[in-house]
C-alpha cells in the first residue's frame, strides 16, 4: 500500500493506494497519527483503494472519533468493491457508526451516488 498525504493549515487529505488491511492497516493508523494535530477538516480520498479489510476500518473509526472533537471528516470516491465491504452485515455497526451518520460524517456527492449505485445493483441482482 502507498499513502499520499496533503496537508494545508488545518486541511487534510489522505489517499491510500492499493490495499488496506491487516498487514498496511498500521502505515494508515501511523500516517493518521503523524497528520492530524490542528486539522479540522479531514478527508480520505479513496478513488485508488481496491479493499478496506475490518483493521482499515478500525483505523477510519478511531479517526471519526478524533475528529469528532476537533472538526469533520469525510469519505469521497469510493468504489464499487470498498462498497461491498461497508455493506457485509458484520461491518453494518462500523458503516452506521462511520459512514451514515450524517451529523458525524458528512456526506459527499460522490459517496452519495456510489451508495446509491450499489443498492441498485444489489436490488437488482436478488
Amino acid at each position: 500500500m502507498e499513502i499520499t498525504v496533503n496537508k494545508n493549515e488545518n486541511t487534510l487529505t489522505i489517499s491510500p493506494i492499493g490495499r488496506i488491511d491487516t498487514a498496511t492497516a498500521p502505515e494508515l493508523q501511523t500516517a493518521v497519527n503523524e497528520n492530524i494535530s490542528g486539522v479540522t477538516d479531514l478527508t480520505f480520498d479513496l478513488k485508488q483503494l481496491q479493499y478496506i479489510s475490518s483493521a482499515g476500518l478500525r483505523v477510519l473509526m478511531s479517526t471519526q472519533k478524533t475528529m469528532n472533537q476537533q472538526g469533520s471528516m469525510k469519505l469521497i470516491h469510493v468504489n464499487e468493491e470498498v462498497m461491498d465491504v461497508f455493506d457485509m452485515p458484520e461491518k453494518c455497526r462500523i458503516t452506521q457508526d462511520i459512514l451514515c451518520r450524517k451529523k458525524r460524517l458528512e456526506c459527499s456527492t460522490a459517496w452519495c451516488h456510489a451508495r446509491e449505485r450499489h443498492f441498485a445493483r444489489r436490488r437488482r441482482d436478488k
